[in-house]
């Protein structure tokens, strides 16, 4: 187990005590090493880590002050097969170990070759492995999770089904490594998941609870997401991934000029039912499902939930169909290759209709464009960050090098990530 502390203060005692509680109720690993990194800690957080000192194998003083190169030489220090990656401000079920145990052992255990050497393994025959369960708190929200699937793999890409959570073969974890959080890039967890999906490991879950302290203005993800920073660029984006790795019936396709209606009403009925099945009344409490999660975090802090409703939302939808974001990409990527130069145009007469074409005069009128592809009306469900990042990530992975356009978003995507359209030699300028 590697833990990263940064400057966590007194709440690293209450994560401290959760792991000694974890160590004490596991039964299966014959030995459970636990190192602490501490990356440019404050003083309260340094002194709390060294009365806790007999908890590590291992304790190591850094000034990285970044977390991809922190978690990384973490895991480095570590002499076992499979590493967990926790941070000091956070908890789990006292039984985490224990399933991870069980998910691994069945794993490896059924693979024919489970006796050969295990760093030959290919990467399809890995697993990593994450929480059932994400709770959130001191504002609580849920995040149930799922094994991958290839539809979800499809649907990571611009919204990250998992967590940083992640237990792993150590060897794999070095392989593949975090990247560092440079601007405009961020979400260094979410960028691992997605090199190591598009590498055919596969993602399994384990059937413990993990808690997410959020709430931290000034938190790393906080900051990413107010700098509107996006994952970094991977296999995963590739044209050959987005329509060439899935296999649909007739029945599954679908065009992103169909009508959306009806997948936005299955979407928030779906949401609207897990609203439905978490709430709770004052008079019966032990009717709640979260009831036992309230008890677990009440063992750290005193009156730790207060609402009486808890928000959820469950990542199991990910693998029911393709997202909306996921039609788009994949149909505009596979429009933009072999195109060195393309226009994304709103007509002038109606600016909710929105096309991508090779044909760059404007004197065209869009509706006699013979090559073009269609983006609305389902370009405007799409929120703007993600239009945003579904365009660099499109003309990125392409040929095209010159984009024109009259359309909001596409500038903003130019000014936000201008450092990455540069470094692809992509230009833009703007049309009437």
């Amino acid at each position: 187990m590697v833990i990263n502390f940064h400057r966590e203060g007194a709440i690293a005692e209450k994560t401290l005590k959760n792991i000694h509680q974890l160590l004490q109720e596991q039964h299966n690993w014959q030995e459970v090493k636990v190192i602490a990194v501490l990356d440019n800690t404050d003083t309260l957080t340094e002194n709390i880590i060294y009365q806790y000192q007999s908890l590590f194998n291992q304790i190591e003083k850094v000034k990285f002050k970044d977390l991809a190169h922190a978690r990384n030489y973490a895991v480095s220090l570590a002499d076992t097969n499979f590493i967990v990656c926790a941070d000091g401000d956070d908890y789990v079920t006292h039984n985490a170990l224990q399933a991870l145990y069980e998910t691994f052992y069945n794993h490896y255990n059924a693979l024919p070759h489970s006796s050969k050497n295990f760093s030959l393994l290919e990467e399809n025959d890995h697993i990593a492995v994450f929480p059932s369960h994400v709770i959130g708190f001191p504002s609580p929200f849920q995040v149930k999770y799922t094994d991958s699937n290839e539809m979800l793999i499809q649907n990571i890409r611009f919204s990250h089904c998992y967590n940083s959570r992640i237990a792993i073969a150590k060897d794999l974890f070095l392989k593949y490594k975090l990247r560092e959080n440079t601007a405009p890039y961020g979400y260094e967890d979410w960028d691992l998941n997605n090199r190591l999906l598009a590498n055919g490991v596969q993602f399994k879950i384990a059937d413990y609870r993990f808690y997410y302290r959020g709430n931290n203005d000034d938190s790393l993800l906080a900051n990413q997401v107010k700098q509107k920073h996006i994952v970094r660029n991977s296999e995963i984006y590739s044209n050959d991934m987005a329509n060439n790795s899935i296999t649909e019936t007739s029945e599954q396709k679908s065009t992103i000029t169909e009508n959306n209606e009806g997948y936005i009403k299955r979407f928030f009925s779906y949401v609207k039912q897990y609203y439905r099945s978490f709430s709770r009344t004052k008079k019966h409490p032990t009717a709640d499902p979260f009831y036992a999660d309230r008890i677990f975090l009440t063992s750290y802090h005193e009156e730790i939930y207060e609402t009486d409703v808890i928000p959820t939302f469950d990542t199991g939808i990910f693998r029911l169909e393709y997202t909306v974001q996921s039609k788009v990409y994949n149909a505009l990527i596979l429009f933009l290759q072999g195109k060195k130069k393309i226009a994304f145009l709103s007509s002038g007469e109606d600016e909710r209709k929105v096309i991508v074409t090779d044909t760059v005069d404007k004197t065209n009128e869009i509706a006699t464009l013979e090559n073009k592809l269609l983006l609305s009306p389902i370009w405007f469900l799409i929120n703007e960050e993600n239009q945003m990042h579904i365009i660099v990530k499109a003309i990125i992975n392409s040929s095209v090098k010159t984009v024109y356009t009259n359309i909001e978003s596409v500038l903003k995507s130019q000014q936000y990530y201008h450092a990455v359209y540069t470094q692809h030699h992509v230009s833009f300028t703007f049309v009437e």
